[in-house]
């Protein structure tokens, strides 16, 4: 069931769901084929500002299937973003962790690293498959928690 209906941000489609096995909402970004434009970026910066604006815990699937990953000049426009307008703190009170699913080891270390650079204060994850995404949420994310600097 969708709670926000797929949007196409150029090279990845993104989504807020309730799957049917997990107790949270679940956000769900796939990307499909390379380049991965500034453009889309932005696109995907405004659909994040829907699923912030919802107010509502909600775990995160990374799909990164087709290949289409930041730069790192793409990355810190992200994370400049989130630093705007309290959103990280928006993002880390209502994220309850992180799942990728990357299936080329190059790329997964890479994920590794620009999670360690980010320092989330939920749990990350990374994994080769959507069964063992699934897996893991269900496992992790039970229930709501602040992740929040205030909590």
């Amino acid at each position: 069931e969708h709670l926000i209906s797929p949007v196409d941000c150029g090279c990845a489609e993104a989504s807020l769901e309730q799957h049917p096995a997990l107790n949270l909402p679940r956000m769900c970004v796939t990307a499909k084929q390379p380049p991965l434009t500034d453009e889309s970026i932005e696109d995907f910066l405004g659909f994040i500002g829907q699923v912030l604006d919802r107010e509502e815990a909600f775990s995160v699937l990374w799909n990164v299937r087709g290949g289409a990953f930041p730069s790192m000049k793409q990355f810190k426009r992200v994370v400049g973003w989130l630093e705007e307008d309290n959103r990280a703190e928006r993002w880390d009170a209502l994220v309850q962790g992180n799942v990728g699913v990357i299936r080329n080891p190059i790329l997964r270390a890479t994920a590794k690293l620009m999670t360690t650079i980010s320092r989330p204060p939920q749990p990350f994850h990374v994994c080769s498959t959507e069964e063992q995404a699934v897996d893991f949420a269900r496992e992790t994310f039970t229930e709501a928690k602040s992740w929040g600097k205030s909590s």
